[in-house]
């Protein structure tokens, strides 16, 4: 390299550290396609994403598909009408300022990014994905992604636990307006809203109920999964209790939509507790009443339905709900993004390219004296 060529890289990579420091470099967030269909991994990146355009950043989507159907079906407008480029077909300048985040299921995508000149940042929301889809013998390390973004400490902690050079960042989600008390004009209907991945709980939670607890037939029942979000969150704040069962899950962001709304959750205890449901002492909170097998629920849910009937729901659990919801504000995820891309992934980029300039510049000195 000549040394017209060295100043040329220096001048760039100048460019390039004022980018980060004025915001003007490009975030871009890989998505899959909902094909309007609600996805709960989108439920957190698409409106971190937005929060994020409306900090400043220069925020954009990218996609792999040929036709791409997005998230305003169901998610909302606002977050449809973010920039949305096809990585494949549309010509995308990626500069060394850029953020490339991959969410942790997209393993191929990483590999394929690899040899980009930005910096590339995982975005973990379910453990599983990472022991289901990064082949055997590959990690991150070997992708070349060493920051990561997640939803939980809990879920850095578990992280670090394999990946424990990954830099990782926690930026809680935000549990959306939308979800929130029903008009108090209106009463509430005696309805159990049931929560699950899987449409087939709907008879392993109402069937036993109904046989063992005959004397409650003229509670209703509704499963309410997959509708849009405003339609979904008022069909339920119109309900009094929601039974939620995800075994699988990380987070368990439907559960505190519905503690939103002024529901009692009634929830079948995850394999991985979500840290909201344990206090500091990693005892379950009296934030909803928990239970580990699905043979308890039809006692359970009498209990809590005799408690609604008679109005003596113990005042704890709305207290602890109000708690555990604080946690998850717009103000609490602004700090958090100050703390994890401002402070933390853009800063460390800008000392990356603060060394690799003055590197550059000791070679060109060091040319320029021969």
């Amino acid at each position: 390299m000549n040394k017209t060529e060295i100043k040329k890289v220096i001048k760039d990579l100048e460019v390039s550290i004022k980018q980060l420091a004025d915001k003007k470099n490009k975030l871009f967030f890989f998505v899959a396609d909902s094909k309007g269909a609600p996805i709960g991994s989108l439920s957190y990146i698409y409106p971190l994403a937005y929060q994020l355009k409306e900090m400043g950043y220069n925020v954009q989507m990218l996609y792999s598909e040929k036709e791409f159907v997005g998230v305003g079906s169901w998610l909302g407008e606002k977050y449809a009408s973010l920039p949305h480029y096809n990585a494949a077909s549309d010509i995308i300048d990626v500069s060394p300022s850029d953020i490339l985040f991959i969410p942790e299921l997209f393993s191929s995508v990483m590999s394929k990014t690899k040899e980009l000149h930005c910096k590339k940042v995982a975005i973990l929301e379910n453990f599983d994905y990472l022991t289901e889809l990064i082949p055997l013998g590959s990690s991150w390390d070997t992708l070349r992604i060493h920051d990561c973004i997640t939803t939980s400490e809990e879920l850095k902690e578990r992280l670090l636990e394999i990946f424990p050079r990954v830099k990782t960042y926690v930026i809680r989600p935000v549990i959306d307006d939308v979800f929130k008390e029903a008009n108090t004009d209106e009463p509430k209907e005696l309805i159990v809203n049931i929560l699950s991945k899987d449409a087939k709980c709907i008879n392993s939670v109402t069937k036993p109920f109904k046989w063992r607890h005959p004397e409650y037939g003229f509670v209703s029942f509704r499963y309410i999964n997959g509708r849009p979000k405003e339609e979904y969150a008022k069909y339920v704040a119109k309900g009094e209790i929601t039974v939620w069962i995800d075994p699988d899950t990380d987070f368990g962001y439907s559960a505190l939509e519905a503690m939103a709304c002024k529901n009692i959750v009634i929830g079948k205890i995850p394999e991985n507790v979500p840290a909201w449901m344990v206090d500091e002492n990693g005892k379950l909170r009296n934030n909803g009443v928990w239970f580990y097998n699905m043979r308890e629920l039809p006692d359970i849910l009498a209990n809590v339905l005799n408690a609604v009937l008679h109005e003596s729901v113990p005042q704890e659990i709305y207290d602890e709900m109000e708690k555990t919801l604080a946690a998850y504000t717009q103000d609490g995820q602004n700090n958090d993004i100050v703390e994890a891309i401002e402070k933390g992934v853009a800063a460390e980029r800008a000392n990356e390219l603060t060394i690799a300039k003055q590197t550059f510049k000791n070679n060109l000195d060091k040319a320029e004296d021969e």
